[in-house]
C-alpha cells in the first residue's frame, strides 16, 4: 500500500483483492514480467525463418519493442485497479490522476512502472493474483525441458562417435 499526493489530495494505491481480480491487470503484469513477449514472436518467427540465430534475433527485438509500447497502458491499468481497493473511481478519471502524479513527481511511464510493480510486490498481489506460481511453474518446465534436451545431446553424441 502508498499513499501518494496529487494536488491537495492524499490517495491510496493497493494491489489486493479489488487489483487481483482485474483481469486486464493480470495479464498485463504477467506478460511483463514472465517474457511473453519474447516468447510469443519468437515462436512465430522460428518457423517462419531457416536461420534460427537471425529469427530468434530479431524476435528479441520485436518482443522488447513491444513490451516497452505496452508500459503505458499497463501502468494506465495498475493505476486505476491500485486505486479500486480505497478510493474507487472512473477509469478516465484514474487516468488524470496518473497524468497529474506524473507531472508533479517528473516520473516516466519506466520510472512510474517499477514504482507499481514495487508497490505490487509489497502487497502479495503476484502471489495472490497466481502470477508468482505461474512464472515458477513455466521456469520449472523450461529448466526440465532444457535437461531433456541435453540428455538427448549427449545421447545422440555418443551413439553418433561409435
Amino acid at each position: 500500500m502508498k499513499t501518494i499526493k496529487i494536488g491537495e489530495n492524499e490517495y491510496t494505491l493497493e494491489f489486493t483483492f479489488e487489483a487481483a481480480e482485474h483481469k486486464e491487470l493480470v495479464q498485463g503484469m504477467f506478460e511483463m514480467m514472465s517474457g511473453a513477449y519474447f516468447a510469443k514472436k519468437g515462436l512465430a518467427e522460428e518457423e517462419e525463418d531457416k536461420n534460427k540465430k537471425v529469427a530468434m534475433a530479431a524476435a528479441m527485438i520485436d518482443g522488447a519493442s513491444e513490451m516497452v509500447a505496452d508500459v503505458p497502458r499497463v501502468c494506465r491499468i495498475a493505476f486505476y485497479a491500485g486505486l479500486l481497493e480505497n478510493n474507487p473511481v472512473k477509469e478516465d478519471e484514474a487516468r488524470a490522476f496518473m497524468k497529474q502524479y506524473m507531472k508533479e513527481n517528473n516520473l516516466s511511464f519506466s520510472k512510474l512502472f517499477e514504482d507499481l510493480k514495487k508497490c505490487m510486490e509489497d502487497d502479495g498481489f503476484f502471489d495472490l493474483s497466481g502470477i508468482k506460481d505461474m512464472i515458477q511453474q513455466m521456469n520449472s518446465a523450461a529448466q526440465e525441458k532444457a535437461e531433456e534436451i541435453q540428455k538427448t545431446k549427449a545421447v545422440k553424441k555418443s551413439t553418433s562417435t561409435k
